[in-house]
């Protein structure tokens, strides 16, 4: 399996486009370089109850920084970022573009031939909830009907007090979906949003302090459990 020194080396060659063709943002470098403590942290949380995922749907930074590994172990990974940054294809997985807040809601793109109902072992949303400018618990269920029985879906909350004013605008690729959160997450309310979600318990909880954001970040594992 393997360790996130090796897998952190492998992400920013990547980035520093060693061993992707054509241009890479200098940004997304930047940006993994900034928030690694809080992706050591979803990785080690992957790794501590799924050994080998078989199919993953990684939602978000249009980059699969905490899931990129399991295609290198021949599992199949779609990803794809609702927050308009430029993506970055790692080797072996498929990058699909979405909206998650197109109508009608669920999302209007909703289980294509690519992403279909019950179909991962794991769905992972980060970075992503707090920008998106509607209604969240159709998105958040659509996640949850993404997951197979007996898998898992993985999302993180920014608690308070992060992203000062101007914090994205060093970002040219975050082309205005909304460069700033939208909605600032409490504990509280961070929990009324997990617990409130139907044939789902909590597996794993785990608070990742980030200095870029200046505040913890709740990462929350969740099985899909029968009804």
């Amino acid at each position: 399996m393997m360790a996130w020194a090796q897998y952190a080396e492998k992400v920013r060659g990547l980035l520093a486009g060693l061993e992707v063709p054509g241009h890479v943002p200098a940004v997304l470098s930047g940006y993994f370089a900034g928030h690694e403590p809080r992706f050591a942290t979803l990785f080690e949380m992957l790794h501590a109850i799924l050994p080998a995922p078989k199919s993953i749907l990684d939602v978000g930074t249009g980059f699969p920084f905490a899931t990129g590994w399991v295609a290198d172990e021949g599992g199949r990974v779609i990803y794809g970022c609702p927050l308009r940054l430029e993506p970055v294809v790692w080797p072996g997985c498929v990058y699909q573009e979405l909206n998650l807040c197109a109508p009608p809601q669920p999302p209007a793109f909703l289980f294509t031939t690519e992403v279909t109902k019950s179909q991962f072992d794991l769905v992972v949303c980060t970075e992503c909830l707090e920008h998106l400018p509607c209604n969240l618990f159709p998105v958040r269920d659509w996640l949850g009907q993404a997951v197979c029985l007996g898998g898992y879906l993985l999302l993180s909350f920014p608690l308070g007090g992060q992203h000062a004013e101007g914090y994205h605008h060093d970002y040219p690729p975050f082309e205005v979906l909304h460069d700033e959160h939208l909605r600032e997450w409490t504990m509280g309310t961070a929990e009324v949003f997990v617990y409130g979600m139907s044939g789902f318990t909590v597996a794993l909880a785990r608070l990742s302090n980030q200095p870029a954001y200046g505040s913890p970040i709740w990462n929350v594992l969740l099985e899909k459990v029968p009804r």
